[in-house]
């Protein structure tokens, strides 16, 4: 026994029934046996989906619909697929669902559903159009407003119905294209091609084994094979490693468009493997590994503290502020080593330091700290110009090192103190030697460096010999600026630099 279609009309409606009805005949099961687990599974699946067409939730209908006939296949489930998907505006493919009906079950209907069918077939083809898309690159991943739309390499026809449709096409290392389409009624298939402009270089990576890791610029991407994009005209670090081990590193540059083959053999790593390389391709060809060697300059600002007072100044409850700017330039001979020359001005100011030396001999003594000390208030100003080599030490890292540092050189003091003697300006000047010592941590982005540092800087200070008379002339009492000879004054502080370099990473 077969089942019959709806009568024509339910056919028929597809385009001149306003009211849709379905065809509510269930899959069929032999008669001369109880209907098998397959066939009550259609039949669930069938009266689902009349429920949710007569709900009007065609989408879900047209689900029910396929799985009831891809459990048992019959002309009642394939129509209602037609029906839903002309009820969702899905013309091509409702005409397509009837043409699978005229072709695989066109036994099974009458000649006048025969007929009512293809008529509804001619009719639903006249609301669409017919498109060709190709896409350049054949990798770009294509979609139909808004839906995958997969194209093979040499195009993939579509029909489409009437109306505009958007088209999109999109690729890692290339610009997004989208294009408009206006599809008229029965128009004969338009060629479409979207061509992607390349804003990138790409490089095809395939390693001895597919186990193999592979990482671009020191980013893990894939294991075995990769292609993908990379900045056109830069230097690119390609590695591929078999767990810790790395088993090539080449650097090379690609130019915007062009793609290079990186192959490796399992007997000579680095080898371009056999076969040809991707459409497009040219074998990579290996970039040297530059020397982190060169000429470079800095610029430098830093911040600073000192607690070592010229005179006998009691600092306990002074404030003070300190920094320096310089300029160093040198050039590294070796990964580790290089040789700067610096030059630095450092600026010391201190206020409400109490003079210890002045209490003494004040009758009474006023001891600092105690209210009458406000008597002893003195400020004084310590600017220093300094001159010296420095050898810097760094590790080899091409874009991160630790730095260290060692100078000795030339500073020149100039002292300026405001109170230390009754109605008179105080200054003292000279010529000493000091020592540098830093640690910290420098960093290369391309040809532009940047350091930050901790420094400590001793200064000589026995070149300052000027004295101040604290005495009466009868009675001179003189007091050196820096009461020993040889008493070093000591700044530690945070040195930022910024600046230059003729190697890059």
């Amino acid at each position: 026994m077969r089942s019959r279609l709806a009568p024509l009309a339910y056919v028929a409606f597809l385009l001149h029934v306003l009211d849709a009805k379905v065809a509510w005949a269930d899959p069929p099961a032999p008669a001369d046996a109880p209907a098998s687990a397959e066939t009550e599974a259609a039949r669930a699946h069938f009266k689902t989906g009349i429920k949710l067409y007569q709900d009007q939730n065609y989408a879900g209908a047209l689900a029910e619909f396929e799985a009831a006939y891809a459990l048992k296949p019959g002309p009642g489930s394939l129509q209602n697929v037609a029906l839903c998907q002309k009820a969702l505006f899905r013309y091509g493919e409702a005409a397509d669902s009837l043409d699978r009906l005229l072709t695989r079950h066109g036994s099974e209907l009458s000649e006048g559903e025969r007929d009512a069918a293809e008529r509804a077939k001619a009719e639903l083809e006249g609301l669409v159009g017919a498109v060709r898309v190709q896409v350049a690159p054949a990798t770009a991943a294509v979609t139909l407003d808004g839906r995958p739309f997969p194209v093979q390499e040499g195009g993939t026809s579509a029909r489409l119905n009437v109306g505009e449709h958007l088209l999109s096409a999109a690729a890692p290392g290339y610009t997004r294209v989208s294009r408009t389409l206006t599809v008229a009624s029965g128009q004969t298939e338009l060629k479409v091609v979207l061509e992607l402009v390349a804003t990138a270089g790409f490089v095809d990576i395939t390693a001895a084994d597919p186990k193999h890791a592979i990482a671009v610029d020191g980013a893990p991407v894939a294991y075995g094979r990769y292609h993908g994009p990379v900045t056109p005209g830069d230097e690119h670090l390609v590695q591929i490693y078999d767990g810790p081990t790395v088993l090539v590193e080449q650097r090379i540059r690609v130019e915007l468009g062009k793609t290079l083959a990186v192959g490796v053999g399992a007997a000579a790593p680095g080898a371009a493997t056999a076969g040809a390389p991707p459409s497009g391709a040219s074998a990579a060809t290996p970039v040297e590994k530059p020397k982190q060697l060169g000429w470079y300059g800095m610029g430098s600002v830093s911040l600073l503290a000192s607690t070592t007072p010229p005179f006998r100044f009691d600092l306990a409850d002074a404030s003070s502020r300190a920094f320096g700017v310089g300029l160093r330039g040198g050039r590294r001979f070796r990964p580790a080593v290089a040789v700067e020359a610096l030059v630095e001005y450092t600026s010391l100011k201190v206020s409400g330091a109490c003079d210890t030396r002045r209490g003494e001999l004040a009758s009474p003594p006023i001891v600092c700290g105690t209210p009458e000390a406000d008597a002893l208030d003195v400020s004084y100003q310590v600017r220093s110009v300094r001159v010296a080599p420095v050898l810097a030490l760094m590790t080899t890292d091409p874009r991160l090192r630790a730095l260290g540092g060692l100078g000795l050189g030339l500073v020149w003091h100039q002292l300026e103190c405001d109170g230390c003697i009754a109605g008179a300006k105080h200054e003292s000047n000279g010529t000493d030697a000091f020592f540098l010592m830093e640690l910290g941590v420098g960093a290369n982005t391309r040809h532009v460096l940047m350091a930050l540092a901790l420094q400590t800087i001793i200064d000589g200070t026995a070149g300052m010999v000027q004295s101040r008379n604290l005495g009466t002339e009868a009675a001179p009492l003189r007091e050196t600026a820096y009461e020993r000879s040889g008493r070093a004054l000591t700044y530690v502080g945070l040195e930022l630099r910024l600046g230059m370099s003729e190697w890059a990473p």
